[in-house]
Formats: structure tokens, sequence, C-alpha cells
């Protein structure tokens, strides 16, 4: 523990010395509202969406939820494409390690989720790398599925839509790659080539551009319901077959139900079909969750394709009860599922250090719970 805090400090330490000498010599991330004066004669496409009201909703087992007890207001920001290029006062365009935009080598744009991970490159990295055109649609060394699907796939979409399939052939797209199947199969859905993927993370040097093409993100676990709705258009395949499953998606690691076989057995008794947790491509996800009735399951990842359901689907997520967030929640309400939710018995009070920690079902009031799903 003590040389995990050692090594934590120093990592934190260092962040903070090559924050000081970018901003030594004049580079800084500024904020989405600052990103977005710079960019405002680059817009491309700027659509809006009204605000989205999540009622406070009880949890089927009686247990309640802090942020699903309370009723909240989700706003968005404008969903926008900009395609800035080297006029007037953008001297400059250059693609951090991070996949961040740097302007006029100093300005960091904000678009979603923070841009200080394009402060990773060494002050002194050299400038190298030119493209004509470049696609930066993430600029973080993180993400999973969820944050691929939810966030930077809509990006993509939007901009598509905007230019046609034949920009994937004449720019570069460019960021941490994410390394996943899923990520190459949803780029194999787009028709992009691999050869016009540039993998921001391998590159110890700035990447130098006469044009590039970026989009912004709402806030982190609420993308806007026009995003989402672009996922459904540009990749759910209607197979006109009429197959309505139950399904269970069990979860192997962090999160994992404990008492699991007990579940399974309640789940028998109503004929639910068991999804294990393996890998699955991305083709067999959206089928699965395409052709469900019924949908139970953890808090997890696996949840991301509850944007592949059709209108009606009963959702039924399990929480430890140290941390249950509203993520699926807001889709279940943009998408039209019909959502539900049970807390474990643990006495946990909700904290999002809780999120890795495992579920233990009270049986009983789990099939009472699973009953009122199903009468609906």
């Amino acid at each position: 523990m003590f040389y995990f805090n050692l090594n934590h400090r120093v990592a934190g330490f260092l962040k903070s010395c090559m924050v000081f000498a970018y901003r030594c010599i004049g580079r800084k991330t500024i904020s989405f509202d600052d990103s977005n004066k710079i960019l405002k004669d680059f817009v491309v496409s700027h659509t809006s969406s009204g605000p989205v009201e999540l009622m406070a909703i009880p949890s089927v087992n009686g247990k309640s939820s802090q942020y699903l007890s309370n009723d909240k207001v989700i706003s968005f920001r404008p969903q926008i494409v900009w395609e800035a290029n080297l006029k007037d006062r953008i001297k400059s365009i250059h693609v951090c390690r991070s996949g961040a935009v740097m302007l006029n080598n100093k300005l960091v744009l904000n678009l979603d989720f923070g841009g200080n991970a394009g402060l990773l490159n060494s002050p002194f990295s050299p400038l190298a790398g030119d493209e004509n055109l470049l696609i930066a649609p993430w600029s973080h060394f993180w993400g999973r599925y969820y944050d691929f699907v939810i966030t930077l796939l809509p990006k993509l979409c939007r901009i598509e839509t905007i230019y046609g399939k034949e920009i994937w052939s004449k720019a570069k797209i460019c960021y941490p790659l994410f390394n996943a199947p899923y990520e190459r199969e949803f780029f194999e859905k787009l028709s992009i080539p691999l050869q016009s993927l540039i993998d921001t993370r391998k590159n110890k040097s700035f990447i130098k551009a006469e044009r590039v093409v970026i989009a912004n993100n709402n806030e982190f676990f609420y993308p806007a319901p026009s995003d989402i709705q672009l996922l459904k258009d540009r990749f759910l395949v209607k197979d006109g077959t009429s197959r309505q499953d139950k399904i269970f998606i069990t979860r192997k690691n962090r999160r994992k139900i404990l008492n699991e076989t007990g579940v399974r057995e309640v789940l028998e008794e109503f004929n639910f079909k068991v999804i294990e947790d393996q890998p699955r491509g991305i083709m067999e996800q959206i089928d699965i969750f395409q052709h469900a009735s019924v949908i139970v399951g953890p808090h997890g990842a696996a949840f991301t394709n509850l944007i592949w359901c059709s209108p009606g689907t009963r959702v039924l997520e399990i929480f430890n009860s140290g941390y249950s967030p509203p993520y699926y929640y807001y889709l279940c309400k943009i998408l039209q599922l019909e959502y539900h939710y049970l807390l474990d018995e643990s006495e946990l009070s909700e904290d999002k250090r809780n999120v890795g920690k495992d579920i233990m079902v009270n049986i009983e009031l789990f099939r009472e719970g699973l009953q009122k799903v199903l009468m609906k």
C-alpha cells in the first residue's frame, strides 16, 4: 500500500511539473466555452436537444438510492462539429499524444471531459507528422466499451452524416486507440480503413495539420438524445424477426453477484435466458439486445447495449447499495424503455468509491421485485 501511495504521489508530482513547464512556455488548457469561442467561425454542424427530466423512482425492493430517489433535469450543450483550418487567428494546428487539439502552439482545446491530458507531451516535443486533414474524436488516454460507444462513436457518426463516407479515405483519424475488438468492428461497419488510423499514444511528437475536424460531447454520462439516435440509425438492422427473449446479463469481475446461483434459480422459474460474461462480436450484442423483452443484470458496461433495444423493453438493474448511478436510467428514459432497479442488502452508504463493490442479493426480495417488473 505504501509503494502504491508513493508511486501515486510521484506521478502526481511529475504531472504537476509538466503542467508548470507548459505554463512557463505559454501552453494551457482552455475551457469548453473558450474553445467554442475560438472555433465559432469554423462550425459546420450545430444541433440542439431540449432538457430531459429524470423523475425520482423507488427501487423494487423498497431501499432508496440518493441518485435515483430525487428528480433531476439533464440539460445539453449544442452538438457541434467544427472544421478548423489555417486562417485568421489560427496560425497552427497540432494534435497531442492524448488526441487533444492544440492551436497556435499553446491553446489546448477542451471539447468534452477536460483537456489536461494534452499537456502530457513534453513541452519540448518536436512538431512532426505533417497531414492535410485530421479527425480528432477523443482526447484522453483512458476508455473502454461504454466510453467508446457513448462518446467517441457518435462523433464519428455526426462527421459521416455531414461529409459522407468519402471522408474516411480523405482524412486521418487520430487519437489514443483503444485497440479493442469492438473498436475494429465498428470501424469496419463505418468502412474506415485501418491505414486511416493514427495511434497518437505511440507518437512522441505533435502531429501537424492544415485542417482538423472535431466535435464535442455533452456531460459524461448523459449523451445527447440526438447522438444516441444517430447510433441506432447507423448500426441497428431490422431483421423482421419477432423473437422476444427474457435475458439475464452476468458479470465475472467487479460488481459481480456473489450469490448468483440463487439468482439464476429464480430466473429459471420465469424462463430467462442467461447471457454469460464472455467476448462477443458487435452484431451479436446488437442482436441479443434488439430481441430482448426483459433485461436483468448487475450495473456494468453491458448495459451500454440498451441502445439497441426496442421501446417498451423492461430493464431491471441490480446495484450494490453504495453505488447506484442513474446513467442507464437516463438511457432508458430517452429510449422509451421501462426502467426498474434493485439495491442489494449491504449497509454501504452511497459513495463513488464503492464503484467496484460486489453485490449480495436478497433472493426472496429479488423474486418479489422480478414479479413486479414482469406484471407491469
